[in-house]
């Protein structure tokens, strides 16, 4: 005799196996890296050599000084954009090398 249970939805499954195996994190990982490359312009990501996601913390590691700098000025602006496009405060500082 087989025994039902309530009808899931395919969001909820495909969330649940996410979480089962840890992939939540690491699309979220990945999901915020890549914000990185999707709000600044193409003059900043082509000079952008290593972007990663760590303890609440995205670090940016840049060739160009002047661009560094300017970005280190705007440091505020930009984490304030990555957690209002993620819809919460993820990103709690933002570390510009």
């Amino acid at each position: 005799m087989a025994i039902y249970s309530e009808p899931t939805s395919l969001k909820d499954l495909l969330d649940q196996v996410l979480k089962d195996n840890n992939l939540d994190k690491k699309l979220l990982k990945t999901k915020i890296e890549q914000l990185w490359f999707d709000i600044n312009e193409e003059d900043i990501a082509k000079h952008t050599k290593r972007v990663y996601y760590e303890d609440s913390i995205l670090t940016v590691i840049l060739d160009n000084s002047s661009i560094k700098n300017n970005l280190i000025y705007n440091k505020s602006e930009l984490l304030s954009k990555i957690n209002e496009i993620l819809g919460d405060e993820i990103v709690k500082k933002i570390k510009i090398i």
